[in-house]
């Protein structure tokens, strides 16, 4: 299914880079072909982390921003 989903893909740019909270970030753009979906990613230049990710389909948006602050290993990892 995914593959399918995949073969509907298509023009990913990557578009100038922006700054989200702070941090330069390089932001690739992917549109769904017979459809009005684009999707976004944000990613720290510097750590290569997701930042931000965006779909907009119609009138709907959705947006997510990811932080990273104290994240730590379980007290049972090494």
């Amino acid at each position: 299914m995914t593959a399918d989903a995949n073969r509907d893909l298509h023009g990913c740019t990557h578009d100038p880079d922006e700054t989200i909270d702070g941090q330069p970030a390089a932001k690739y753009t992917v549109r769904t072909s017979g459809s009005s979906t684009t999707e976004a990613i944000w990613i720290a230049i510097k750590t290569g982390l997701i930042l931000k990710s965006e779909t907009v389909s119609g009138a709907s948006k959705i947006s997510n921003r990811y932080e990273y602050t104290n994240v730590q290993p379980p007290a049972n990892v090494r």
